[in-house]
């Protein structure tokens, strides 16, 4: 009689298998995240993407009215006077004219404001859903001192979009011919990057400039991705953050974007930040010398900006 065993796993090859199978599945789980966000991920490459698209809407908003857009500004509806974003400014060049001031009142908007893929970088994906009209980037507002005590605006010393929720101090405009012409150029200018504790495209209040910009504060620098992501709204983090690893992602007023490195000094970013007061310090013929001029690297070389 053949009184051979049936073939079959045992509960040691059963559990070998599953271990096998765990730690294959771990392997594989962490390929995929190398690849959505390693170097040239895919959520780098779609964050990229998406900032050159909000770049090329800042072009076509700044060619036809003569002027760059603004990172804050007044609009008035027989509703009521609301602060606009930079992006409720910006709808109809980001290809939603339907939900731009003066087709749409700010106040049905804001009573149910959709989510907008161009304006959230993948990496973000926790903020779809979790946070009201979720926002990743925020344009340059440049440093934190052009508010007054008094509650008026400093437009030069401001960045490349300019804020206009004070009339009685917003008293010039910022053109692309001026970035052009004046300081570094719009080459090494930044336009836009990402920030983790921007939060929503609809701005909490009229003086809530750091909710919509990159800021910089030379009372307390603080590198790329340092502290970042805790939801602090305030001058000091208004800075670039990201969850790519080793740095952001940020535009620049030419259209051309770049993955800076967290190892970009502190003055170099205040320096790409900048544009009147340091073309004021680069041809001396723009006014008195900037409290902020000590601030800025200059000659700027390329080989400053570490880039992956």
């Amino acid at each position: 009689m053949d009184r051979r065993q049936p073939c079959g796993f045992s509960r040691a090859d059963l559990c070998v298998v599953v271990l096998a199978l765990a730690v294959l599945g771990g392997l594989l789980v962490m390929s995929l995240a190398r690849v959505r966000d390693g170097d040239g991920g895919y959520y780098r490459v779609a964050c990229i993407n998406n900032q050159k698209e909000i770049t090329l809407a800042m072009t076509l908003y700044a060619t036809s009215k003569g002027k760059m857009p603004s990172s804050l500004s007044y609009y008035v509806d027989n509703d009521g006077k609301y602060t606009l974003g930079w992006v409720e400014g910006l709808m109809s060049q980001l290809g939603r004219p339907d939900l731009a001031a003066g087709t749409m009142s700010p106040s049905v908007l804001r009573a149910n404001p959709p989510d907008i893929a161009l304006i959230v970088c993948p990496s973000d994906y926790k903020k779809v859903g979790a946070t009201n009209a979720p926002l990743s980037y925020v344009v340059n507002g440049g440093s934190f001192k052009h508010w007054h005590d008094d509650g008026s605006f400093d437009c030069l010393d401001h960045g490349a979009w300019p804020c206009e929720t004070n009339t009685s101090g917003a008293t010039g405009t910022t053109t692309v011919e001026y970035l052009a012409k004046h300081a570094k150029g719009t080459k090494y200018t930044i336009a836009l990057g990402e920030n983790l504790d921007a939060r929503s495209y609809i701005p909490s209040s009229p003086r809530a400039d750091y909710e919509m910009s990159l800021l910089w504060d030379p009372s307390a620098p603080l590198k790329f991705n340092e502290d970042a992501g805790r939801g602090k709204l305030d001058n000091a983090h208004a800075r670039p953050s990201s969850n790519h690893p080793g740095g952001a992602v940020i535009a620049f007023c030419d259209g051309h974007v770049e993955f800076i490195s967290d190892a970009i000094d502190y003055k170099v970013y205040a320096t790409l930040m900048a544009t009147s007061s340091l073309a004021g310090k680069i041809s001396n013929k723009l006014g008195p010398p900037s409290e902020l001029d000590g601030f800025f690297v200059w000659p700027l070389d390329p080989s400053m900006i570490p880039t992956k």
